[in-house]
């Protein structure tokens, strides 16, 4: 499963643990609705302060995202793209 969609999975359901709306969320993290509805489905790369924030917010361990990040035999990070050539993380 690819890095942006896992991320956007956990956002989901520790924002519905702790009872929280998108938009209240959004706002919390000073994004807009639309990019936290983007988030959450897996359709958006999310910057680093984005990603730090929201874990911040909702108790989210970002260490345990590391087995979703791809990389090659010789130990690079790489970007894994679909037909469409759309990144997928």
């Amino acid at each position: 499963m690819a890095l942006q969609i896992e991320f956007g999975r956990i956002v989901q359901e520790k924002r519905a643990e702790k009872h929280y709306t998108q938009e209240l969320l959004a706002e919390l993290v000073d994004i807009t609705v639309r990019h936290m509805h983007t988030v959450e489905y897996g359709e958006a790369e999310v910057g680093l302060r984005t990603a730090v924030a929201l874990a911040d917010i909702l108790d989210i361990d970002l260490n345990i995202l590391k087995q979703y990040a791809l990389h090659d035999t010789d130990g690079r990070y790489r970007k894994e793209y679909d037909e469409k050539g759309t990144t997928n993380i």
